[in-house]
């Protein structure tokens, strides 16, 4: 009996623990966070091609997306504990969160089996 409880005790305990997860990196990537470098494979992008491009993820589930001059605002969110989804034309992608700091992201996915990585710094 001692055992089952014991069991039943960490099963409860690592549940509230991958919740808690779950819910501070949703919570941790809220505000606006920009672009500072995107690499494509080994080739970095240019600075000035990045320059005013950002994410704004809002609590009410959406973020709004400014990159290269162009803005939009896509639905998105926190799947697992490491997952970004947005709803982009219809379709659904995601990204790794490879680091999350109160100041620094960096995310990758798999775009068209070339690696993109993404590096942003939290805007003040």
């Amino acid at each position: 009996m001692k055992k089952l409880n014991l069991v039943l005790f960490l099963f409860i305990g690592f549940a509230v623990v991958m919740t808690s997860c779950k819910k501070s990196k949703s919570k941790a990537i809220l505000g606006k966070w920009n672009v500072v470098d995107m690499k494509r494979g080994t080739e970095s992008m240019p600075k000035d091609r990045l320059k005013g491009s950002f994410i704004e993820f809002k609590e009410d589930g959406k973020a709004m997306i400014s990159f290269g001059g162009q803005a939009s605002e896509e639905k998105y969110e926190v799947r697992g504990d490491y997952m970004i989804s947005f709803g982009v034309d219809g379709k659904e992608d995601s990204a790794k969160i490879e680091e999350l700091t109160s100041d620094k992201m960096i995310i990758s996915s798999n775009q068209g089996g070339e690696n993109t990585q993404m590096i942003f710094e939290k805007s003040n």
